[in-house]
């Protein structure tokens, strides 16, 4: 069928779309999502895990730029359309491979200052030019429906939830360079759909396809290479050791997997396994398990067990420290052995493990009394009814595991409140809780877990909390880097049991630490040491630790389930100081109010910078927030303005602009904050990732169609957000109980219940912007531009200030938000001026 010549799209309803439209818009779609995905793991290792949560910002600006283009030119939304969308569906693709053909080779010497700044904001705009492409072929085939704009929205939905559920087969299988290759031959074989009778068109986007698609398969790093940042851990460490190099990598939902060795001819030294580039975890070849260490710093808990062998849960496994720990040779009185049970999250990491470094090192995954889950480890725990002598979690971060998240910073589920109560309800009588982290002075990380624990054996029934802790301190080794700086990192290991501890086991600890120098005394009941623990211990005695953690430097308040961004101590006044270097002034509200001593924020080596020295993601959050608050009246507010000003002079236009805004932020604020609510139900961010947001495009699409179908769309729009609202405040209220309920389902039953859960509000959600664009198209033509630059542009602002929202009040504030959003929609909506 030929594409048709209507001068006006919105007033041709009577001449149908080419026959192969909706499935090339749909194609296009999901190689826009599918990009979308996988740029979030492609930037984790090339920068840094605080970005990937802005390439919803980016894909979102170059989809609102690409419309507010298109709606510039207006010559482009006459005449025959399918040539244009094919070419640009093209240039979509081709941008897309190109853009990371250029970004792979122009990294910063360094993301922590203002020229890493500059560079990673030159990468950004690299990876916007696809978009706008992407952004154009849509806002077209959406102008051009004639008649069908809840049919053609509904493709795009549909075809973007195609492309999320593409997203974990393919990068499995493919890896990072494979994927955006496969990205682009979809979308070269949704160009050639939409070519219609261009056959010139057709050849060549069939020709593409076919070059992608062997490319990805065959040799994707010819094309680029993705390189992991240059002053991260991994290249920072194999550029001071020139024997190592990389012997595998495997790209997964969560990260990208690293080993790290000195090669074959050293078969007995130790593999590092490197996330993203960062957060290490040692694979110790052979059967390390036969030597006897009790005193590492992994193994200060089991120290307090001499007696009974104690069942053991392990939390982040990894290559498998704390199993040594459990399996070292020691002699029990009753002749029993440690009971190990370990949860780690990547399964690409335990498969490492269980596979290809099985025999290397010494079936560790596989010895008697070890068992190992792939699962979240607070979603596991919840599942199970198991009493444990001890709960270890070494190092155990998400700088990592949570990057796939996307849209947020580095939140955890395994330090908030409610963790803490869950880790107490599964220990014996006389169990402890084991968490080693870095070691800052003065201490934040440590300092506020201290804290998040103490509320917890309150409410376990405690009466005097701080007798239930000991803290050791750990100092690693230092060396010397070729540039002259002395770097070396030191760790903390925070033992809560649940009793109080007696004299005989604090003068254990207190021998341990003088008989060897790396550890100290940083915490005990009745030991005289000085420094921040002490002090806020001796607050917790006196009960007023609340005004304490109002003093501290750093930000101490307990963080829950909904404000899990147990990371984020920096507090926001010392953030700009820290940003434009600290004046006398500032440094007064720097002085660590427990001692009295001041400690100014010291600049560290780049790695503490890395792992929380500076506000590195706050300011970049801040840095983000304001170039895209600009970009958006560049590339979308100007433009209208300048080339579409008509469309303001239409009656009742504020209500319109005021109304697609109000759904622009709308959708992707309750959109973002279910993706992370979910992760804990779910037990994996990429579960949480690809069902919520496969079941918001299905369900809105659907919603769309049924929407296109309606003769009176006025009345559609105000029933859907109606209904909208209603929802959200029942999927709200009724969250915490569902996830308490269900939680211990098999995990195919909770994908159905949050399928299920989301269906109805997501179904509702998709309706409103066709039934809208449907009314301007009709009646207010100067008017459809401004529909899709304004829903675009809140779009992108949403994006940030929803993670702002979050992490001032949590995703409940989030949810919120979103509705007052739908709110200020729905009496916009209102307006029959139009």
């Amino acid at each position: 069928m030929n594409d048709s010549d209507s001068s006006r799209p919105e007033t041709a309803g009577s001449v149908p779309l080419p026959a192969l439209r909706l499935p090339g818009v749909a194609l296009v779609s999901a190689s826009v999502l599918l990009v979308q995905l996988v740029h979030t793991r492609i930037l984790s290792p090339m920068l840094w895990h605080h970005l990937t949560y802005l390439v919803v910002t980016f894909t979102l600006l170059g989809f609102a730029a690409g419309g507010a283009l298109l709606s510039c030119r207006p010559r482009w939304l006459m005449g025959k359309t399918s040539g244009r969308l094919s070419a640009w569906a093209t240039a979509f693709g081709l941008a897309t491979v190109g853009s990371y053909a250029v970004v792979t080779r122009a990294l910063p010497e360094s993301s922590m200052d203002t020229g890493g700044l500059a560079v990673a904001a030159f990468q950004y705009s690299m990876l916007i030019l696809p978009m706008v492409f992407g952004g154009m072929v849509i806002a077209l085939a959406l102008s051009d429906s004639r008649g069908s704009v809840g049919k053609v929205y509904a493709w795009n939905m549909g075809g973007s939830a195609f492309g999320c559920a593409l997203y974990l087969p393919v990068l499995r299988g493919l890896g990072g360079e494979g994927a955006v290759l496969f990205a682009a031959a979809v979308t070269f074989v949704g160009a050639a759909l939409l070519a219609a009778d261009r056959r010139g068109f057709k050849l060549l986007g069939g020709a593409l396809a076919v070059v992608s698609v062997c490319l990805a398969y065959m040799t994707p790093t010819s094309v680029f290479e993705v390189p992991v940042a240059v002053n991260k851990v991994m290249s920072q460490t194999m550029k001071f050791d020139p024997r190592l190099r990389v012997e595998m990598t495997r790209w997964d939902p969560i990260c990208r997997l690293d080993v790290v060795g000195p090669g074959p001819e050293f078969p007995d030294e130790e593999r590092v396994v490197y996330q993203d580039g960062d957060a290490p975890t040692v694979m110790f070849m052979g059967a390390r398990h036969l030597v006897t260490d009790l005193a590492g710093k992994e193994g200060l808990g089991y120290l307090l067990f001499q007696d009974t062998a104690p069942k053991v849960l392990a939390i982040g496994v990894g290559g498998g420290i704390d199993i040594l720990q459990a399996k070292a040779p020691r002699s029990f009185p009753d002749g029993s052995s440690v009971d190990f049970t370990g949860v780690e999250l990547n399964a690409t990491t335990a498969s490492l493990m269980r596979n290809e470094y099985r025999e290397a090192t010494a079936d560790r995954y596989f010895l008697p009394g070890v068992t190992i889950h792939v699962d979240e480890g607070r979603s596991w725990l919840r599942r199970s009814d198991e009493k444990y002598d001890l709960i270890q979690m070494t190092g155990t971060d998400t700088y990592s595991a949570l990057s796939s998240g996307s849209y947020v910073m580095s939140e955890s589920y395994l330090y908030t409140a409610e963790a803490y109560d869950d880790f107490l309800a599964h220990l014996t009588p006389d169990g402890v809780i084991g968490v080693m982290r870095f070691r800052f002075d003065p201490p934040r990380e440590t300092l506020r877990l201290a804290a998040i624990a103490v509320d917890a054996l309150r409410r376990d029934g405690a009466e005097h909390p701080e007798q239930h802790f000991v803290v050791i301190g750990w100092e690693g080794k230092e060396y010397t880097t070729p540039d002259g700086r002395v770097e070396g990192l030191g760790y903390a290991a925070v033992l809560i049991r649940k009793r109080p501890f007696t004299p005989r086991e604090v003068a254990m600890y207190q021998e341990l630490c003088a008989a060897r120098p790396m550890f100290s005394i940083m915490y005990a009941p009745g030991v005289d040491v000085g420094g921040e623990f002490p002090d806020f211990f001796a607050a917790v005695e006196d009960g007023a630790e609340e005004d304490f953690r109002d003093r501290y430097l750093y930000n101490l308040d307990p963080v829950t389930d909904n404000n899990p961004f147990f990371f984020r101590y920096h507090r926001w006044q010392n953030v700009l100081p820290t940003l434009f270097g600290l004046d006398p002034e500032a440094s007064e509200s720097l002085v660590a109010p427990a001692t009295g001593d001041e400690k100014l924020a010291e600049v560290g080596t780049e790695y503490l910078e890395i792992i929380g020295e500076k506000p590195i993601g706050l300011l970049m959050l801040l840095t983000v927030l304001g170039q895209s608050v600009l970009l958006v009246a560049l590339l979308v507010l100007v433009p209208l303005l300048v080339f579409r000003r008509d469309g303001l002079k239409v009656p009742g236009s504020a209500r319109w602009v005021l109304y697609f805004c109000g759904l622009g932020a709308g959708y992707i604020l309750i959109e973002v904050a279910a993706m992370q609510r979910f992760v804990l139900f779910l037990g994996h961010p990429g579960y949480a990732i690809t069902v919520v947001l496969i079941s918001f495009l299905i369900f809105s699409a659907l919603g769309a169609a049924v929407a296109g179908k309606s003769d009176d769309p006025r009345r559609t729009l105000r029933r859907a957000l109606v209904a909208v609202l209603l929802l959200l405040l029942v999927f709200v209220l009724a969250l915490p109980a569902l996830f308490d309920a269900a939680l211990k389902l098999p995990i195919a039953m909770r994908i159905a219940i949050t399928v299920l859960s989301l269906a109805p509000m997501a179904f509702f959600m998709g309706m409103p912007f066709p039934s809208g664009l449907a009314i301007v198209q009709r009646q207010a033509s100067q008017l459809v531009p401004w529909a899709f630059g304004v829903n675009g542009g809140a779009s992108v602002l949403a994006s940030i200030i929803g993670i702002l929202l979050a992490m001032w009040g949590g995703f409940s504030m989030s949810f919120a938000a979103a509705g007052i959003a739908y709110l200020l929609a729905l009496l916009a909506g209102r307006t029959r001026t139009v």
